[in-house]
């Protein structure tokens, strides 16, 4: 059986206080001459009480300290992985909310728009084509870190294809982002289990729903 430490230890306070009270009342109550030992135990008592207020009060300082301690360790982690990718979690939340993909007319043409796109909002980032170490091009690079690639999906064999290209990816670059303009042809639960498989390896994904005429 685990014992709460505090708990325990308003236990013995309380214990000693009654102890304390007890002595007192009965040295009044039996009207004697308090002797020597009575008094060493009552200075006793009174020092033990004494003792555990102020273990009482360190242990609550202590556990305060800790969680606060605790805290600020957490907040830091998240600020910190913020700023990690803060510039390319910028990019990704405005192609996310703003990204115009009602109308495509193939898949380069909404390359193209991607790149003005992203030009529009943050035209101080360097963007281009770009491409892996072993010359697999790349839809768009930023500033020499950031990999987006945009696939338009039309049947399963898209996304396991994509699947092994992305993992290339990883290898050059910091961050990469996938997104995937969904047409309506392919299933939404198949669509669900590869962005799994993608986040598991720790892409990013963008799912936009998009008209597109072949």
């Amino acid at each position: 059986m685990m014992f709460d430490k505090q708990k325990l230890v308003n236990i013995v306070f309380i214990s000693i206080i009654i102890l304390i009270v007890v002595f007192i009342l009965s040295n009044e109550s039996a009207e004697i001459q308090i002797d020597n030992e009575l008094i060493i135990l009552g200075v006793f008592l009174i020092l033990m009480a004494i003792i555990f207020v102020a273990l009482y009060i360190i242990s609550r300082f202590y556990n305060s300290q800790s969680k606060s301690d605790e805290n600020q360790f957490n907040n830091n982690d998240v600020n910190n992985l913020f700023e990690i990718g803060g510039v390319f979690e910028e990019v990704l939340c405005n192609i996310k909310n703003d990204f115009d993909t009602e109308i495509v007319i193939d898949e380069e043409e909404a390359k193209g728009r991607l790149m003005i796109f992203i030009n529009d909002r943050f035209p101080d980032l360097a963007q281009s084509i770009g491409h892996t170490s072993t010359g697999k091009p790349i839809d768009i690079v930023i500033d020499g870190t950031y990999a987006i690639e945009l696939i338009i999906v039309d049947s399963e064999g898209r996304l396991v294809s994509l699947m092994d290209y992305v993992l290339k990816f990883m290898e050059d670059f910091g961050e990469v982002a996938v997104v995937i303009l969904d047409t309506g042809e392919v299933p939404a639960f198949i669509i669900e289990k590869y962005v799994k498989e993608f986040e598991k390896i720790g892409v990013r994904i963008i799912v936009k729903k998009a008209s597109y005429s072949k």
